[in-house]
């Protein structure tokens, strides 16, 4: 499951700034160790020795990490855990990487289609919405999603949308 992506590397010695998509998280602490897929070859397991937040940012000091040149490939990487050390979500709350696969449906109860990613961008995470040929971003924003019932795989948004070529990813 994923908790974090790298942006960049920081330093000569192979600490990574990554944007935490849960800074609250209990798992971000010495120790804990956390699946990291790099774009540029495997992933792997890397222990956390170091997190110090900064702003919006974390600095993570990982071991086997040593260089800015090895923290330099990872960068674009997401930094996840296992989805068993994860707490279940709170009553009427998802994970937003468990959405993929839903129906997405507006205020209306018009179906936009099916939710085939998440993207992470900068500070706004978009679902990406396929019906047919057609793909759409969704942004996930305060205030968009009213509900989201896991029992019948659906989120209904709390707008109607329009789809068509201004969300249009294609």
């Amino acid at each position: 499951m994923p908790m974090a992506i790298v942006l960049r590397a920081r330093g000569l010695r192979g600490e990574l700034v990554a944007r935490l998509f849960n800074p609250a998280s209990e798992l971000w602490r010495s120790g804990e160790r956390f699946w990291v897929d790099a774009k540029q070859g495997p992933g792997r397991w890397l222990e956390l020795e170091q997190v110090r937040r900064h702003g919006g940012e974390a600095f993570l000091a990982m071991a086997g990490i040593r260089t800015r040149e090895q923290a330099e490939d990872l960068v674009g990487a997401e930094v996840g855990v296992d989805r068993a050390r994860l707490p279940a979500a709170p009553a009427g709350e998802v994970y937003l990487a468990d959405l993929v696969g839903w129906t997405v449906q507006d205020r209306s109860g018009r179906s936009l289609g099916r939710v085939i990613e998440l993207v992470e961008a900068g500070k706004t995470d978009f679902l990406v919405v396929e019906e047919g040929a057609e793909r759409n971003l969704l942004p996930v924003q305060a205030g968009l999603l009213r509900s989201a019932d896991a029992g019948a795989r659906l989120v209904t948004l709390s707008v109607e949308v329009e789809t068509g070529s201004e969300n249009s990813i294609d």
